[in-house]
């Protein structure tokens, strides 16, 4: 839970099972182990499209299956959990989190201008937490892709990329808080034995 306007992280938590002792024990991994996002991120390719003024007119939702066109190799099939029928919005395509729709949408950026917004989020590099141990997470430039076509579609569905919960909450408040990606912290303020505040944080960009 953050404060969007301060990145003030008021409270973390996580839990999982411990796979030696099958036992549930409390972790940090919400700061230091950072996963492919998947479909949590699919509203930053979206913010790409309209950050740069893309083509978002509506797209086939095939029915829930599709067939991708790769170049001169074999099309990669894609499906949805939601079939969606018809021509989708780039809004429907958040409502229902289409992989289909959101990797043609893709299609309309550059590679350059879907990795910038992605890491103008943040993604990439390290949240500046100050936590031991903290994530910076993977978001390779678009010269080190496996291949464009492919890619393209992969980063908007969130895979070929990882991120940490901390790093996908701050996106998501940078969002809410009309574009300004804070830096998040722990600590508000410091004070001594006589409750006098000896060190306060200022919000950062």
């Amino acid at each position: 839970i953050t404060d969007v306007r301060t990145g003030e992280l008021l409270a973390v938590a996580s839990l999982r099972a411990d796979s030696v002792t099958h036992r549930i024990v409390s972790t940090s991994s919400a700061i230091v182990e950072p996963n492919q996002p998947g479909s949590t991120s699919k509203l930053f390719t979206v913010a790409a499209l309209l950050r740069t003024g893309a083509d978002t007119t509506p797209v086939s939702g095939e029915g829930g299956r599709w067939m991708q066109p790769i170049g001169h190799g074999p099309p990669r099939k894609i499906e949805d959990v939601h079939p969606l029928h018809g021509m989708v919005t780039l809004g429907e395509t958040v409502k229902y989190s289409s992989n289909i729709a959101i990797t043609k949408f893709s299609r309309n950026l550059t590679p350059e201008q879907q990795y910038e917004a992605i890491r103008d989020f943040g993604f990439g590099t390290l949240p500046g937490l100050g936590f031991p141990g903290e994530a910076s997470g993977k978001l390779s430039l678009p010269a080190l892709w496996a291949n464009d076509v492919l890619s393209q579609g992969s980063l908007a569905q969130g895979y070929e990329w990882e991120a940490s919960a901390v790093q996908l909450a701050m996106g998501y408040a940078a969002i809410a808080n009309h574009g300004v990606l804070m830096v998040p912290t722990l600590l508000r303020e410091v004070r001594d034995g006589r409750g006098v505040v000896t060190w306060r944080d200022h919000p950062d960009t």
